[in-house]
């Protein structure tokens, strides 16, 4: 399904380009899919609670199958920019469905790995649908729209003749506030947005820059895969790290060094060869696209699970955010400053994502590994957190929870008692005491 995700991607933002001739008329119709995945996030609970998990995502798979035949027979920008839009809408659907399974089967503590396997399976499907352009000419690109169809409604066989019981369905229609969100982690709020802008060079923009940078479309295909795969491999490395360490560090290492990249990226445009720029944007690819997965591993930390799909819709909206003002904002510096303007984009970008992560760890301390698992949970069961820290007052600990939820790291465990209040760890150790007793 990637597959055809990706050579449809590649395909529209290297032919569009060509159709338009105009940076900012390409920038609108690749935007299409963000919007698309805007609208989607406002429709996909409801969705999933009239009719379950399996049908949306065949319904999905169908729509979106049938969009990417129309490409190559109506070549008219308008056209286009509709065709992404419902790429988009039908794409952020099957991406809510998948990672609300995964988050509603996995618990916190390994849920950096496992979504690395996740994105690990997307990015091996993104390769293939690059590999495919190799195999490409100019005059019969067209014939790709056709293949990336075909993946499509083949990936989505196996899951409607399977028998997988599907997780259950949302119980709310709505999704999460922006601002609920924030106050379980305000940093994944804000940083998802910029970390899809960054994103959104390497998976969707390449083709941008490979016509700016006067590539040919084999060399698009060459560097597409080398990308491809260089996210692919960091994945897991990365992944595993962040599940032992602040996963804000993970990042703030990461963006980094994609800042120092990018500079290195400015003088090979001038000095270097192809050869150095593929290796380049392989090593950009190293430390940008495992970021995804950590800022939402980081973010599934402090959500409850029975709000998984609900946060999910809020972040894929700010996904999309990122996703369309990637597009617009990259046009700017690229009409401006040519393909140099593709690498003091994401120089722009990383710098920003630097900064408010330094500053989130100014205002909230370092989640422990070894109690990632249960801060979900602990955010969930308000009434059994009441029980634990008074029994005969129940008003007065749930306003120390309205106080101290966005910032308590640990559940009430003997090693996280000295960081609470002395009388309530003297409640607290009475409280466990009495348990033992009966």
């Amino acid at each position: 399904m990637m597959a055809g995700n990706s050579l449809q991607g590649a395909l529209v933002a290297y032919k569009a380009s060509a159709l338009t001739n105009s940076d900012f008329l390409t920038a609108l119709i690749i935007s299409g899919y963000a919007l698309g995945m805007v609208v989607a996030v406002f429709y996909i609970s409801s969705m999933l609670q009239s009719v379950g998990h399996v049908r949306v995502f065949a319904a999905l798979s169908a729509a979106v199958s049938a969009s990417m035949l129309l490409f190559p027979l109506i070549e008219y920008a308008v056209i286009w920019f509709i065709l992404r839009f419902i790429v988009g809408f039908c794409y952020v659907g099957l991406f809510i469905v998948g990672e609300a399974w995964i988050n509603a089967s996995v618990s916190s503590q390994f849920r950096g790995r496992v979504m690395s396997l996740y994105m690990m399976t997307q990015f091996s499907g993104i390769w293939f649908g690059q590999l495919s352009l190799s195999f490409s000419s100019e005059e019969n690109s067209s014939l790709l729209f056709y293949i990336s169809s075909l993946a499509i409604s083949i990936a989505a066989i196996p899951l409607l003749i399977s028998n997988i019981e599907a997780p259950l369905k949302p119980e709310s229609k709505e999704r999460m506030k922006f601002k609920q969100l924030f106050h379980y982690s305000p940093f994944a709020t804000v940083s998802t947005v910029f970390v899809s802008m960054q994103q959104f060079t390497l998976l969707v923009a390449l083709g941008f820059f490979a016509q700016k940078a006067g590539l040919s479309l084999h060399q698009l295909s060459i560097m597409g895969m080398a990308v491809i795969f260089a996210g692919t491999m960091a994945q897991w490395p990365v992944a595993r790290i962040s599940d032992r360490v602040d996963r804000r560090n993970v990042i703030i290492f990461c963006c980094s060094m994609t800042v120092g990249f990018a500079f290195v990226g400015m003088e090979i445009l001038k000095f270097g060869t192809v050869t150095q720029l593929y290796i380049l944007m392989c090593a950009m690819a190293v430390v940008i696209l495992p970021v995804y997965a950590v800022n939402l591993s980081h973010a599934n930390d402090l959500v409850p699970p029975d709000q998984a799909v609900s946060a999910g819709s809020t972040i894929q909206l700010l996904n999309a955010i990122g996703l369309g003002m990637g597009p617009l904002v990259l046009s700017i510096y690229m009409n401006r400053l040519g393909a140099e303007g593709y690498f003091i984009y994401i120089m722009s970008v990383a710098s920003v994502i630097v900064l408010y992560a330094l500053y989130r760890k100014g205002m909230r301390r370092v989640i422990a590994r070894h109690h990632r698992a249960v801060i979900a949970p602990f955010l969930q069961f308000r009434s059994t957190m009441r029980d634990w820290i008074e029994d005969e007052d129940p008003d007065e600990a749930d306003a120390y929870i309205d106080e101290n939820a966005s910032d308590i790291e640990n559940p009430p465990k003997e090693k996280s008692l000295q960081k609470l209040p002395k009388k309530q760890r003297k409640k607290l150790r009475a409280r466990k005491k009495k348990n033992r007793k009966a």
